[in-house]
């Protein structure tokens, strides 16, 4: 499938980089979620270079890219980790440029006008959408953040554009679906009229209490645990009891079960209460179409019922349905890839 590949969309992230290839039909063909601690050097993403690289892919290939990697603490700051990422990516073998939420879409330079490219994975969203929807809000639900995307008579209208800005708009919750620690959840939850604590030390995240409830699919449950340990129910329980500082026993199953999906409950209700309150803020219908994407998606459909969700997997083409599924979970590096080879017909 990679030998067809004509187009190629790249999401950098801090922690893990995303594949999406498209053919000559921008039919999805190709697809990678790979490990990546940019945070812990910059070797790790040279790796991945060295790795598209060694796939021997067509030099006619066009290659989007975005990135949030620039926010990794190694970086003095965000101008130059966005020019050491773009000098990286000058390695790999094909015509690459950089998603810019400007008019012109893509550039290979960055270093002028850095701050029109860092952290627009969720503009790539919305810019490709708006060609599809009049009015709709995009919820992206990944591993470390939420990205609400709303758009309206088929533009972006969000305020923010840069993280400080959209956290003071509620238009990203630092809140996801794999990293997050329990502690940045909630400090204390109540169940059957007893509080129970969450202490401050980072003993379990949202992947142990999504694991227990069978909403992590393996081929994105790739990340280090808390403790270094084993992906496995009883060891995510254990995680979950110590951010409690219950010493778990198989008694205390039905206990930490109902921990965590009280935890899951307020996560998913304060995304649910976010939506509505960015459909009244920007004027929206109620009814107004709502997109679900991102390694957590499968959780938002499930728990928040509405009639105004839409099945976006029935317009992405793709070779099968895997694929499909990839690119539903990573939509920034699909919109890329669709928003690139609209450039380059």
């Amino acid at each position: 499938m990679k030998n067809n590949i004509k187009y190629l969309g790249i999401d950098i992230g801090g922690a893990h980089f995303k594949i999406i290839g498209l053919d000559k039909k921008k039919s999805v063909c190709f697809s990678e979620y790979r490990k990546c601690y940019v945070w812990k050097g910059l070797k790790n993403l040279k790796k991945e270079i060295d790795y598209i690289n060694s796939l021997n892919l067509s030099k006619d290939i066009y290659c989007g890219i975005t990135m949030t990697a620039e926010l990794c603490d190694n970086f003095k700051t965000k101008k130059i980790g966005a020019i050491a990422i773009s000098k990286l990516c000058e390695k790999l073998k094909f015509n690459c440029s950089f998603y810019t939420k400007k008019k012109k879409k893509f550039s290979r330079f960055i270093e002028k006008d850095y701050e029109d490219f860092i952290s627009m994975n969720w503009h790539s969203i919305g810019r490709y959408f708006s060609k599809n929807f009049n009015n709709v809000i995009i919820v992206d639900f990944g591993s470390t953040t939420t990205d609400f995307v709303c758009i309206k008579n088929s533009k972006i209208i969000n305020q923010g554009f840069d993280d400080f800005t959209r956290l003071s708009k509620k238009e990203i919750f630092y809140s996801g679906i794999i990293r997050t620690p329990l502690f940045g959840l909630e400090h204390e939850i109540t169940l059957k009229k007893k509080k129970y604590q969450i202490i401050p030390e980072f003993f379990s995240n949202t992947s142990d209490i999504y694991r227990i409830y069978d909403f992590l699919e393996k081929d994105f449950d790739i990340d280090d645990e808390a403790d270094n340990g084993k992906k496995g129910i009883v060891q995510s329980m254990i995680r979950i009891s110590r951010s409690f500082c219950i010493e778990y026993k198989k008694s205390k199953r039905n206990l930490i079960l109902d921990l965590s999906k009280v935890l899951i409950d307020k996560q998913i209700n304060n995304i649910k209460l976010n939506i509505y309150n960015l459909l009244k803020k920007n004027k929206l219908d109620k009814n107004t179409p709502l997109i679900f994407t991102g390694i957590g998606k499968k959780i938002l459909e499930e728990k928040i019922k509405t009639k105004s969700g839409v099945n976006i997997g029935k317009l992405i083409k793709a070779q099968n349905k895997k694929l499909n599924n990839f690119a539903l979970n990573n939509m920034p590096a699909y919109c890329i890839a669709q928003l690139i080879s609209d450039l380059k017909k």
